[in-house]
């Protein structure tokens, strides 16, 4: 019994210490696996930074090579610069016409605006009279009544 007992201990400390290297070798593994995405996203984002350095890069380059008329950027405009200018006085004429149509519109609102006042109340007192001729109908009119309320329903 002895010897069994000796056996199992000496079973139950390596088993003990086999788990206790898993553990290790776990945690080492989580630790490793941590460090290797922490490196993957630098990586990826390094990687995304000097994809757009470079084409920032290549935009200048080109810019410069038009403004020095070395090449042209299109027909009506020599470089970028050129471009977005004269989009931006478009754009800015276009603001300014808008402006003028607004101020326009808000100038002649004002008799729409009562014109529209009066027609929602026409049609609310309309509405309610209908209402009230179909609680109590007369009894010549009720066909005409009904055709009506269920025609709008």
């Amino acid at each position: 019994m002895e010897r069994y007992n000796n056996k199992k201990s000496r079973y139950d400390k390596l088993a003990n210490k086999l788990v206790n290297n898993n553990k290790k070798l776990e945690n080492e593994c989580s630790r490793l696996k941590a460090l290797w995405l922490e490196k993957d996203r630098n990586y990826h984002l390094l990687l995304a930074s000097d994809e757009m350095v470079s084409s920032k890069l290549d935009t200048v380059t080109m810019e410069d090579a038009w403004r020095s008329g070395e090449e042209s950027f299109l027909p009506d405009f020599a470089c970028l610069k050129d471009f977005y200018e004269s989009k931006l006085t478009q754009l800015q004429g276009l603001s300014m016409e808008l402006r003028k149509q607004q101020s326009c519109l808000t100038e002649t609102e004002a008799p729409s605006s009562y014109q529209k006042v009066m027609f929602s109340n026409l049609k609310k007192l309309l509405h309610l009279k209908l209402k009230s001729q179909c609680e109590k109908p007369p009894i010549d009119d009720v066909g005409i009544f009904e055709d009506m309320l269920y025609s709008k329903q």
